[in-house]
């Protein structure tokens, strides 16, 4: 296929080609290793491309997979995808962020009043199971400094009331330039999550 077009949920893809070889329809199974090309276009998420083959009829295994998101690129370790009889088999790999823009991706958080500035990096070693995707020790850091802005039109309950610790709080969130800013995170996507936050600025 050749510069194949599309919306998948609410984005748009382009440029998308690939030359797939099967060496059998039924079953289906392809024939060696695979690899499609893409172009979501979009600001977000840019172009990129996977490799792919399948190695038994079960499972299909990913050998590799990056794209260009928040002008920077992210790009995932090698990794089995069970299917059929092996759908309940556990698979892990680990994504590597490099220069992801913070300003491009705060939009996706939708929190009411917060921006900011600034490029991390990160590593996220994830395992894929029946029941979801679990982060085990994920790490993103600041490459440099930056600033967050946190405004909203009605603040938390955790930061509301008019004492002078609070009002000070407030107006630091405002205006926070950090020189450091780094946060871990384990557990389930969908479920309970372990959080450490750590930040150095003015």
């Amino acid at each position: 296929m050749a510069n194949v077009e599309g919306i998948w949920k609410k984005y748009a893809f382009k440029k998308m080609n690939s030359n797939l070889s099967f060496d059998s329809l039924i079953p289906l199974h392809l024939d060696g290793e695979q690899k499609v090309n893409f172009d979501i276009g979009e600001k977000l998420i840019g172009n990129g491309h996977v490799a792919f083959m399948q190695d038994n009829k079960n499972s299909v295994q990913i050998k590799t997979l990056d794209a260009n998101i928040a002008n920077g690129q992210i790009s995932a370790s090698s990794f089995t995808l069970p299917m059929g009889q092996n759908s309940k088999k556990e698979s892990n790999t680990t994504l590597t962020l490099k220069n992801f823009d913070i300003a491009t991706l705060i939009p996706l958080l939708d929190i009411d009043g917060l921006s900011g500035q600034g490029t991390i990096n990160g590593t996220i070693p994830l395992r894929l199971n029946s029941t979801g995707i679990e982060l085990t020790d994920a790490h993103i850091e600041s490459t440099d400094g930056g600033v967050f802005s946190f405004a909203p039109k009605t603040y938390p309950t955790s930061l509301q009331g008019d004492d002078t610790r609070m009002q000070t709080v407030r107006e630091a969130l405002k205006d926070f330039h950090f020189s450091t800013f780094s946060i871990g995170m384990s557990g389930a996507a969908n479920g309970k999550m372990t959080t450490l936050l750590k930040t150095e600025g003015t």
